[in-house]
């Protein structure tokens, strides 16, 4: 029972770390509130290491797909420099499940 818990605490924080770096990778431009370094590719692989065959591969393929899935449903911010308020996203839901169902095919 305890190396499940483990290993489920093992799975969340590889999750986490892995989504922070792959935003910070998509949005390089996004200001984080708080100071935070994804660690080096190494340190991934190591942890990767520990959890069971195939687990760290779809850890990541959530992350890419969750994403892609936010960028297809917001519309991003222009980021032009001007300092009109910014408008409420507008939401694509129909471009969302497409890229929803494209992903299930693919994958």
């Amino acid at each position: 029972m305890a190396a499940g818990l483990a290993t489920g605490a093992d799975e969340n924080a590889y999750l986490v770390h892995v989504f922070v770096a792959m935003l910070q990778q998509m949005y390089p431009f996004a200001a984080a509130a708080v100071a935070y370094s994804a660690p080096d590719r190494r340190a991934f692989e190591v942890v990767a290491s520990f959890l069971p065959k195939g687990v760290a591969h779809s850890l990541r393929r959530t992350c890419e797909s969750t994403i892609l899935v936010a960028q297809a449903l917001f519309v991003s911010a222009q980021g032009d420099g001007t300092a009109e308020p910014l408008a409420p996203p507008e939401i694509r839901v129909s471009e969302a499940a497409r890229t929803v169902s494209e992903g299930s095919r693919t994958g």
